[in-house]
């Protein structure tokens, strides 16, 4: 098992990975998904969603919802 996994341009241990989908979950507005990605010291939240099963469900410019792919 590697140590850490590459998100975009951001190295992150598996545990960490654990603790963040906890934290996602499907129909979520998207900025508070990226609050709790940059809570764990994750930048790249396109990267992460998609790594954990997600897709943005975009609404305009304004945002969008946190959908299970």
């Amino acid at each position: 098992m590697a140590d850490h996994e590459r998100l975009g341009r951001t190295l992150v241990r598996p545990s960490v990975l654990d603790d963040v989908a906890a934290d996602v979950t499907d129909g979520m507005a998207y900025a508070d998904a990226e609050a709790a990605l940059a809570a764990h010291g994750i930048e790249d939240a396109s990267a992460a969603l998609s790594r954990l099963g997600y897709r943005v469900e975009w609404a305009g410019l304004d945002g969008g919802t946190v959908r299970e792919q």
